[in-house]
Parts: C-alpha cells; structure tokens; sequence
C-alpha cells in the first residue's frame, strides 16, 4: 500500500523540538514555525485567532496555551490557573 504524502498545515512552538518537526514534515506535514510567522512577542490570543482563522492546529508544549479556544484570559501568564 503507498501512502500519499500529506497536507496538512501544522503551527510549530518555538518549545517543539526541531527534530519532532523535521519527522512530521518528512510524514508529509507543511509545518509553519511560530517564529517565522509572528513576532517573538505576539500574544497567544492574537496566535489563537489566527489559528481558528486558518484552520490550523498548533503542536506546542506550553500547558497554558489553550487546546479549545476556552477563555484565553484564564490561560495568559498575568493570570495563571
């Protein structure tokens, strides 16, 4: 069975590990990184936004940034849980 190479866009964190991107983009993922799309200093609401924007899903290992789109204010590091 040959299985055709993926198209599925994926937001990387700048906390992912270069290597686990570089597995995914060989899976056929198009990995778009954080850094290349957003200033270092962008809020993760404005990230959120675009993300539900585009329809694109964020690989991150922050347990603050939201999974759900739940309330970002809850999630903001002035305000942890």
């Amino acid at each position: 069975m040959i299985m055709e190479k993926m198209a599925e866009k994926v937001l990387v964190d700048i906390n992912v590990p270069r290597e686990v991107s570089e597995r995914l983009e060989d899976a056929g993922f198009d990995m778009i990184y954080l850094t290349e799309k957003f200033p270092q200093d962008t809020d993760d609401e404005e990230i959120f936004e675009w993300m539900e924007t585009k329809k694109i899903p964020i690989l991150t290992r922050d347990k603050r940034f939201p999974e759900n789109g739940g309330n970002l204010k809850s999630h903001s590091r002035a305000n942890p849980p």
